[in-house]
């Protein structure tokens, strides 16, 4: 009981600035090891430039070779949309041909 006052009289003679010091230190503290884990998880690293800008550098080539690749993708997808646009087109007039020659017939 003794031991458990003793602790609390020194937190009460604690200095105010030095809380918030302290406090300043323990949340550096945790961004940094936050960083940490960020960078063993992803392999990417954080750098900070001026005073308060993070930024995640990432791989260039890695992210071109993703970018052409959708690019790719985009472009044929495009040309299976164009060639079903036309199938489409023909498939109608082709309807069109049959309801036509069946009123000739019903007539």
């Amino acid at each position: 009981s003794n031991g458990s006052q003793i602790k609390f009289k020194d937190i009460n003679q604690i200095d105010e600035d030095d809380m918030e010091e302290m406090d300043i230190k323990w949340n550096i503290t945790l961004l940094s090891m936050r960083a940490d884990k960020f960078w063993k998880r992803t392999g990417k690293k954080i750098s900070i430039q001026g005073s308060d800008v993070a930024d995640c550098k990432k791989n260039t080539d890695s992210l071109n070779s993703k970018m052409n690749d959708l690019k790719s993708e985009l472009s044929d997808a495009n040309t299976y949309r164009e060639s079903n646009l036309e199938s489409i087109k023909i498939l109608k007039n082709e309807v069109e041909t049959l309801k036509e020659e069946k009123d000739v017939v019903d007539g």
